[in-house]
């Protein structure tokens, strides 16, 4: 499966810096999961990947300690995650 790739245009004086980096699926579960993507269902359809592809990556993801699957079955960030950004920020106080 290709990398995405996430786009970054910043202003500078009389032009624009044009910076990418390539994304991985593991990566991109995690943001959709983030964002308030948390059924297996809407991961695989919004990720473009077999529903078995999410239970994979959610063990891998329970396995790293940021993830938890709840009653419902749905994925849900951890409370060590919650406090911490994907980049290590702090984002829930």
């Amino acid at each position: 499966m290709p990398m995405d790739i996430e786009w970054k245009f910043s202003p500078n004086c009389d032009r624009t810096e044009v910076t990418f980096l390539e994304i991985g699926l593991y990566s991109l579960f995690r943001r959709h999961i983030e964002s308030g993507v948390f059924s297996n269902k809407e991961l695989a359809e919004a990720l473009k990947v077999p529903p078995y592809n999410i239970s994979r990556l959610a063990a891998q993801g329970e396995k790293d300690g940021w993830l938890v699957k709840d009653k419902k079955g749905c994925y849900k960030l951890s409370k060590s995650a919650q406090q911490q950004g994907s980049d290590g920020d702090v984002f829930f106080k």
